[in-house]
């Protein structure tokens, strides 16, 4: 009974320990990503991953309600030359 309650009393000892330990290792974890953030080690803007794509320097100013419709200069082929042919099946019953 004794051996029981010692070893309950240890568990929680060390449970609240590492609670503890823990604690102080997660405050420490994110001051450094905090740091590592602000010193521009990421952009916050580019953060989740979206982009802004709107070049403002060559645009001009449109009026509300204006359908605007921009073209791509990029005509480049996007499918590599060795990626295969087309073949067009026909389905035989």
């Amino acid at each position: 009974m004794e051996a029981m309650l010692s070893f309950i009393l240890g568990t929680i000892i060390v449970f609240y320990f590492l609670s503890i330990i823990g604690r102080f290792l997660l405050r420490y974890f994110i001051t450094k990503k905090f740091k590592q953030f602000s010193e521009g080690g990421a952009n916050w803007q580019n953060f989740g991953g979206f982009q802004n794509t709107t070049n403002n320097q060559n645009t001009t100013p449109h009026h509300e309600g204006e359908v605007v419709i921009t073209k791509t200069t990029d005509n480049s082929k996007k499918v590599r030359d060795k990626v295969g042919e087309y073949v067009d099946f026909e389905e035989i019953k």
